[in-house]
């Protein structure tokens, strides 16, 4: 069963909500990773929506400021 655009707009934004990644959605919803950022832009006004890696990243960077000072 084929779904409309805005019915995957509305799926790309429930999955990034989610904390699912750009790829992740990608392969679930079959639209491009240029078209996902358009569409989370459109919504947020945010290029993408932050992934789960980058804040792990962004935790451990901070950790590690803490720990050395």
């Amino acid at each position: 069963m084929l779904i409309s655009r805005k019915e995957k707009e509305k799926l790309v934004i429930q999955l990034a909500h989610e904390g699912k990644t750009t790829r992740e959605i990608a392969k679930q919803v079959h639209i491009s990773l240029r078209d996902i950022g358009t569409i989370i832009h459109k919504e947020t006004g945010e290029d993408e929506f932050v992934s789960k890696e980058k804040q792990k990243a962004d935790e451990l960077k901070k950790e590690g400021k803490d720990k050395n000072g």
